[in-house]
Order: structure tokens, then C-alpha cells, then sequence
């Protein structure tokens, strides 16, 4: 039978994600780029997260929040990023 230790380097030995997440990583990096993405709440929270996470992997942002007022710094933090983010909002 095998202790903590020894399954736990018998699991990392054979299902080892080490080099896997940096590749999954540049794949979805990748796959971004010339791409548009449409982020709605994205004014804070996690959308502002989500919005400014993909922008620095290379897609464009279209931002929407019931917020608009807001969107215009989140734009201006992505444009910081490098890619282009259009503040939009709802009625």
C-alpha cells in the first residue's frame, strides 16, 4: 500500500501537468488574437477582470455594463494593455 508521499509522487509522475498549463496558456493566447470578444458587466468585478484578461491576449473588447460611465476607464486600461476596447452600455 502506498503512503501520502508515495502516491502523491506516483500521481505526480504520471499525470503531471507540469509544461501543460504554459502551453494551454500560449494555445488560448493565441487563439485570441484578431479576435473580438463581447464582455458584458464589464464595468467591474470579475467582467472588468475578464475583459482586461482577454485584452492582454490579444483580442479586441467590446465592453457593456449598465454602468457606461464606468466603461470609459476600463477602456482606457485596455487600450494601456495594447489591444482596443469600445465602451458601450444599456439603457
Amino acid at each position: 500500500m502506498l503512503h501520502d508521499a508515495e502516491w502523491h509522487q506516483w500521481y505526480s509522475a504520471n499525470y503531471s501537468l507540469v509544461g501543460k498549463a504554459a502551453e494551454a496558456t500560449t494555445q488560448a493566447m493565441e487563439s485570441l488574437k484578431n479576435q473580438i470578444a463581447v464582455v458584458t458587466g464589464g464595468s467591474s468585478g470579475i467582467g472588468k477582470a475578464i475583459a482586461l484578461s482577454v485584452a492582454s491576449q490579444g483580442a479586441e473588447v467590446c465592453l457593456v455594463a449598465r454602468r457606461p460611465e464606468l466603461l470609459e476607464d476600463v477602456a482606457k486600461q485596455i487600450h494601456a494593455l495594447g489591444s482596443r476596447g469600445f465602451p458601450g452600455g444599456s439603457p
